[in-house]
């Protein structure tokens, strides 16, 4: 959806601006199944209700990569290391030299089984709480910019259908929040997310399967970063 401004002349003469949210395919030539547009206030007091009313008391989070941990490279080379030096003490010519590379092998075998029996850990991002309360982040924007970075920067997503006389809006909750929202999240520790790109991601299938659900087709996406 896209911001469209419209002037009215009212009866005395004097002019007012209406500012509204309208979905982008209405000026396209592929114009989707169900265009929708709403006015902008009417919108803002729905997604501030709804947001506020199902997350408002929950605690903010963010994004930390945690890098993995895998050997694979290490084990090899320390395999290799312990052929190269079988050969070298099967050619050493006195009893000092097989000494010091027996020592060497025994060491790098401890360092190769220690190595081994570690798992393979892939790297993975997690959502660590900040202990800021929605609410209160909310209140504190001082406009719907502030207030759309916040709503952007958790995954929250909304769909609107029809306009604001008749319409309805969708909403989108990362899994993240709706575990905090239904009590199954202890922030003891950190959540691990699918990725750095799964809040849009699950926003775009929740769009496409509501649209299925519809019997519409596929429809547009457009994604404000």
């Amino acid at each position: 959806m896209y911001v469209r401004h419209q002037k009215n002349r009212l009866a005395d003469g004097t002019t007012t601006v209406l500012t509204y949210y309208q979905c982008r395919s209405v000026s396209e030539m592929n114009r989707c199944e169900g265009p929708s547009s709403w006015r902008a206030e009417s919108l803002y007091e729905t997604v501030e209700r709804h947001f506020l009313d199902s997350a408002g008391d929950l605690t903010e989070t963010k994004r930390a990569h945690v890098p993995g941990r895998d050997h694979t490279a290490a084990i090899a080379e320390l395999r290799k290391a312990l052929v190269n030096l079988t050969t070298a003490i099967g050619h050493a010519l006195d009893s000092a030299a097989v000494e010091a590379l027996a020592r060497q092998m025994d060491e790098h075998a401890k360092t190769l089984a220690r190595l081994e029996a570690e798992p393979v850990v892939p790297a993975r991002w997690i959502e660590e709480p900040t202990g800021a309360i929605y609410r209160k982040r909310w209140c504190a924007a001082e406009n719907w910019e502030g207030r759309a970075a916040i709503l952007l920067k958790a995954g929250v997503r909304y769909f609107c259908e029809g306009t604001h006389k008749s319409g309805i809006v969708h909403v989108y909750l990362p899994p993240a929040l709706q575990r905090q929202a239904e009590g199954r999240t202890a922030w003891g520790g950190s959540e691990a997310v699918d990725g750095i790109g799964c809040h849009e991601d699950g926003a775009r299938q929740y769009f496409l399967e509501l649209r299925r659900a519809k019997g519409m087709g596929p429809g547009f996406w457009y994604s404000h970063r």
